[in-house]
């Protein structure tokens, strides 16, 4: 007997089989229907190649945090490899601590190693192209043209309103942010019954919390609960379905997804193996290190706040519409204005319309709209519940903290609008042709579709104009160029054993912050053995302390050309500066 099929999942574009796979008339697509997911693709993904193409030919070099990314990542493949994540004040510790773990810094491992000076750029450029194809690749299984477009909607939107994204991709909140998209649409996918989709999900939830710990809780929990989602989906699907008991079809679901929740956690254990080994190897671990930091005595943003940044980003203005400024006298209280500019309440309504709306969805066999509408109120709560617990005196950082929104906005956002359409539907039906509703929904894709081409042209040419920049090169292009000038001269007298860095002739805290991490990481590609002094404050291991009495090589950087000398270790009776 041939498997029912519901009307309204073939408008949604979501035909699929009781097992959660594809069915095959969902392959006999025409061409056109192709032609929007390549669109998809090329107007989320192009930005991100062309604006890293600019920015190389300029001569990119890491400085700042990048370059501490950079060398974070060159550890990799050391003999002491990188068992953490890029280091975090965030969390209003007396002492250093690291992001949940080091994804990114081995994914960047081996294109800082083929190409020190510009692989981080590169690499982190791949790195994010993936998470971008992904999250398109899992709107197309889920939602056909509508979900690809969505996917490719909201990583653009997030790369090119959070301007920096676009400009600083090295940076682990900015690949963080690209990476939840992924998370939330492979969740997406998953909790509508496509289990294969879990292992990706787990890959991208991984990677986004590894990447900065304001997405951890974000991404674990709509990796974990989607395949309950998925499961009740599923389920429901099967009991409005009739049953042909020859074919042993009620069996299905459960071999089906066996495999995927395998798959899945095996790749989890593997991506969580480095902090799991630190957690097991330091004392305190820095896992430990974070948990105590969300339970230290203190003063937090708290939900009133937080509750703002959900509203604002589910309300017009809508936050993420706006390209957030990143220079001028007021720039920081005019990114907070917008990322924060809602009402508490706004965010209230947010959370209890998507969960009506999940509820009122799964009731009547929506699975689509309903895993959408879940997976984003969950994101919902756990963003409001993050940024509540960011300590009072870290509100600084809610400059950039404050990108956890946009996807989670955007999903949000996106999955009210979906289930508008879908009330909308419900209303007239009977009372509109389908004629109608095939010429409307073509219409509104032919625009979208346009319109997102066009912003993604247009924010391209502009950004390109403006390579390169502070934005671009933190601290600006001076500071890569003064950069590679003082690794050469340091290079050429630096004494063969353990040596300290340090700088001076600039009383500019940006300029010397900028500066130091791309002289460190410049001697460290070369193998020379730098130690830091103020390793905290550049967020070094460790392992790349000063410990003992050592050389210290003094580098004055107060003109574009450094003059370097060596002074012996203070225990030499023979010590002289040398030139």
């Amino acid at each position: 007997m041939p498997t029912a099929i519901r009307l309204d999942e073939v408008a949604e574009g979501t035909v699929a089989s009781p097992g959660g796979t594809s069915s095959p008339f969902a392959a006999v697509r025409p061409l056109h229907r192709h032609l929007v997911r390549i669109a998809c693709h090329l107007a989320a993904e192009l930005p991100l190649v062309i604006i890293c193409i600019r920015s190389m030919a300029t001569g990119w070099r890491p400085t700042s945090d990048d370059a501490v990314v950079a060398w974070r990542a060159w550890d990799v493949l050391s003999a002491h490899p990188t068992l953490v994540g890029a280091p975090t004040h965030a969390t209003g510790l007396g002492h250093q601590a690291f992001a949940p773990g080091p994804a990114l810094s081995w994914l960047l491992a081996v294109p800082v190693h083929l190409d020190p000076a510009q692989g981080a750029l590169w690499g982190s450029t791949l790195v994010a192209l993936a998470a971008v194809a992904l999250a398109i690749e899992a709107g197309w299984a889920t939602g056909a043209r509508w979900g690809a477009l969505g996917a490719a909607a909201t990583a653009l939107t997030v790369a090119t309103t959070e301007t920096a994204v676009l400009m600083n991709l090295p940076w682990t909140p900015w690949q963080g942010a690209l990476w939840m998209v992924a998370a939330l649409v492979c969740a997406w996918a998953t909790g509508t019954g496509r289990w294969r989709w879990w292992p990706a999900c787990v890959v991208s939830a991984s990677i986004a919390a590894q990447a900065h710990v304001v997405f951890a809780l974000t991404a674990v929990a709509v990796c974990g609960v989607s395949p309950l989602l998925g499961w009740i989906s599923v389920v429901r699907r099967r009991s409005e379905q009739p049953l042909d008991r020859s074919d042993g079809r009620r069996g299905v679901v459960g071999r089906r997804a066996i495999r995927p929740l395998l798959v899945g956690l095996l790749v989890g254990v593997v991506l969580w193996l480095p902090p799991i080994i630190d957690e097991l190897w330091g004392g305190p671990g820095n896992l430990t290190l974070l948990w105590r930091s969300s339970h230290a005595a203190g003063g937090r943003i708290g939900y009133s706040h937080a509750l703002q940044g959900l509203g604002a980003a589910t309300w017009p203005p809508l936050s993420w519409a706006h390209r957030l400024p990143t220079s001028g006298q007021s720039w920081f209280f005019s990114v907070l204005g917008t990322t924060f500019h809602g009402a508490p309440w706004h965010g209230v309504v947010t959370l209890l319309a998507l969960v009506g709306l999940a509820s009122w969805c799964t009731a009547t066999g929506r699975r689509v709209v309903a895993g959408l509408a879940w997976v984003s109120a969950l994101a919902g709560l756990t963003a409001v519940v993050t940024i509540a617990q960011i300590p009072e005196g870290n509100a600084f950082q809610l400059v950039y903290l404050g990108v956890l929104f946009w996807p989670v906005g955007l999903a949000a956002t996106g999955a009210l609008a979906a289930g508008l359409v879908v009330i909308a539907r419900t209303v007239v039906a009977g009372r509109v042709p389908r004629s109608t509703f095939r010429l409307v929904g073509t219409a509104a894709l032919t625009l979208a579709v346009a319109g997102m081409i066009g912003l993604s042209v247009g924010v391209t040419v502009v950004d390109v104009r403006a390579v390169p920049n502070s934005l671009s090169v933190q601290g600006g292009p001076s500071v890569a160029v003064l950069a590679d000038r003082a690794t050469t001269s340091i290079a050429e007298v630096a004494p063969h054993q353990p040596f300290e860095l340090e700088l001076t002739g600039t009383s500019s805290v940006e300029r010397w912050s900028a500066a130091v991490p791309a002289i460190a990481y410049g001697l460290i590609a070369k193998g020379l053995p730098v130690r830091l002094p103020f390793a905290y404050a550049v967020g070094a291991d460790a392992a790349r302390s000063v410990r003992g009495d050592l050389p210290v090589v003094k580098v004055d950087i107060s003109s574009q050309f450094p003059s370097v000398r060596v002074v012996p270790p203070r225990h030499d009776p023979t010590r002289t500066p040398s030139n």
